[in-house]
């Protein structure tokens, strides 16, 4: 390195050299680089699989799909640090308007949790800890997401793969769907989070019955409790859910943006009247997009939106 200037002869036959030669290297490295303390708490072993969850980006829409058929898209580690990632990536896309999650093959959208996983990576208090932190932090993920969101289910719809799909703004299923939340078979937990998003959705008597049951139910059964949104046969899934993308993408971006906020905001502070204007409101009316959009009406045509 240019910056080292001299060097010092070393008597590698000492150990007491060697010794306090690497704890000065190590106090350097340790003050000096930000990625050290990092680099050492990587694990030993590279867990990741690049291809569990598979992101796609054409013209507007981000479609992401979960890429474990064999497994029936069982989510693991690999899959929720892949879901975090990708999360991420379309919260800063601003050219991304509407968002598709599915899951691969037709079997499922998924069976939930890799619980072929769980000896080792959940059982006990230090690695369901470890293991909530990565699976929470990116359900929290998709549930902030900017863009709508829509979650087209075929087949099971089960455990967090089914609190995956309630993060969805939209959950669209075919009719031989099935969906539940099995932890109180399996002897585990689900987080706050992950129940009030439920009850958000169902209500709480309906949430605490599903949960406390674990039952599983079927596509009608869940339309009846408003845990889905609409139930079409098997094959005319994927034109129902492009029937309800270019719904969303004929709307003006920015409006939807503040919509989500808006709906979250009233839900989660239903004692406050008001969300800040000036937060984003103030932004919406400021664009192109809203001058486009009473231009649009006053003459009686479609609006063109741009998202600007």
């Amino acid at each position: 390195m240019t910056m080292i200037r001299q060097r010092r002869r070393i008597d590698l036959r000492s150990p007491r050299v060697l010794t306090e030669t690497s704890r000065a290297m190590g106090q350097w490295a340790n003050q000096q680089l930000s990625w050290w303390h990092r680099q050492r708490e990587e694990p030993a072993t590279d867990t990741t699989e690049p291809d569990s969850v598979v992101l796609t980006v054409e013209e507007h829409v981000a479609s992401v799909m979960l890429n474990r058929p064999e497994r029936r898209n069982a989510l693991n580690l690999a899959s929720w640090r892949a879901l975090a990632d990708v999360a991420g990536r379309i919260t800063t896309n601003a050219s991304i308007r509407v968002v598709v999650l599915t899951g691969a093959g037709d079997r499922a959208f998924s069976a939930g949790s890799d619980i072929a996983e769980f000896p080792e990576a959940r059982l006990g208090v230090q690695a369901a800890r470890r293991y909530n932190e990565t699976y929470e932090a990116a359900l929290a993920a998709w549930a902030k997401i900017p863009q709508p969101v829509v979650a087209s289910i075929s087949g099971y719809c089960l455990g967090a793969g089914l609190e995956l799909a309630l993060t969805a703004d939209f959950r669209l299923a075919s009719d031989d769907a099935v969906f539940g939340i099995p932890a109180a078979k399996l002897g585990i937990g689900i987080s706050v989070a992950d129940a009030r998003r439920l009850i958000d959705v169902v209500g709480p008597a309906r949430a605490r019955a599903l949960l406390l049951s674990g039952e599983r139910l079927s596509a009608s059964q869940a339309q009846a409790i408003g845990l889905v949104d609409d139930v079409v046969p098997a094959d005319e899934l994927a034109g129902r859910v492009d029937a309800q993308v270019r719904t969303l993408l004929a709307n003006a971006p920015r409006a939807m943006v503040w919509i989500k906020q808006v709906v979250d905001f009233a839900v989660r502070h239903p004692d406050v009247d008001t969300l800040p204007f000036d937060t984003l409101g103030t932004q919406v009316f400021a664009s192109r997009d809203s001058a486009e959009g009473v231009a649009a009406f006053l003459a009686g045509r479609a609006p063109e939106f741009t998202g600007a």
